[in-house]
């Protein structure tokens, strides 16, 4: 799980409610991007760790950027800048000697 990932998790969503922020979410990605997510089999009415393990870190800082429009985040602490792909944290390369 990358930083912005966490930081939507475990700040965003307590401060601002998961089931409202999940609904806010799915009101906000593309409809394109909804119907890949459930092509994977995912419910229809999925979990908000779901959404956001399954987002780019590139999508996840344009949504938090979207929501500065939509609620006062101003008491929360900044969100992380977003992980390129290449650099997810949780990949590691493990070389067999």
């Amino acid at each position: 799980m990358t930083p912005l990932q966490r930081h939507t998790l475990q700040t965003l969503a307590p401060a601002l409610d998961a089931d409202l922020l999940r609904d806010s979410l799915k009101e906000w990605l593309p409809a394109e991007t909804l119907e890949l997510f459930h092509s994977y089999g995912v419910s229809f009415r999925p979990y908000l760790t779901e959404l956001v393990e399954f987002l780019p870190d590139a999508t996840l800082a344009a949504f938090v950027e979207h929501l500065k429009t939509e609620a006062d985040l101003d008491d929360l602490p900044p969100a992380p800048a977003p992980v390129p792909p290449a650099d997810q944290p949780d990949l590691v390369v493990v070389t067999l000697a």
